[in-house]
């Protein structure tokens, strides 16, 4: 969206640098696009998260996460990342040449969930923790299935922390 809002001249030049026939893809089209690149990353994200779930107890992961504002877009945003140790057989399940090398290992991961537009005004505990349990939610988390919850040290996250009875 970002390239298709700029419209730069040098930007143009470029993309033609590469296919002289090239021209940006029409709006509707990209977002169709990534609408379905979204979908699929997240369908195979939710499978690995559930076959780690099954192979570990609950607690079985761990989550970082942060909020932060923008002046200059006057919006807040949010972004959560859960980290896990998972075999490189689950990480892999679909095929790939990286299971040759990696199989029989266990694999430092920690997907991204979710990065949007944090709508609350306020950034209290209550909304904060509403967001991650949201978040967790779409993936078939529980806030007790997370062993740490790594974040800047913020009251409200401190205060969000013990309403999810997370460490």
């Amino acid at each position: 969206e970002v390239f298709y809002l700029t419209r730069s001249p040098s930007l143009k030049v470029w993309i033609r640098s590469l296919n002289k026939r090239a021209g940006l893809p029409h709006r509707g089209t990209c977002m169709k696009i990534l609408s379905v690149i979204r979908t699929l990353v997240e369908t195979k994200l939710r499978h690995v998260i559930s076959v780690h779930a099954k192979v570990r107890i609950s607690p079985h992961s761990g989550t970082t996460s942060d909020i932060w504002s923008e002046r200059s877009m006057r919006q807040s945003f949010f972004c959560m990342r859960q980290s896990m140790m998972i075999e490189a057989e689950i990480a892999y399940a679909a095929g790939s040449n990286a299971l040759n090398k990696t199989a029989g290992t266990l694999l430092d991961v920690a997907p991204m969930l979710d990065f949007a537009i944090f709508t609350n005004t306020k950034h209290s505990a209550a909304n904060v923790a509403a967001m991650k349990r949201s978040v967790l939610a779409k993936y078939g988390v529980m806030p007790r299935d997370i062993s740490l919850a790594t974040e800047d040290g913020a009251s409200n996250n401190k205060a969000a922390a013990k309403i999810l009875r997370q460490p």
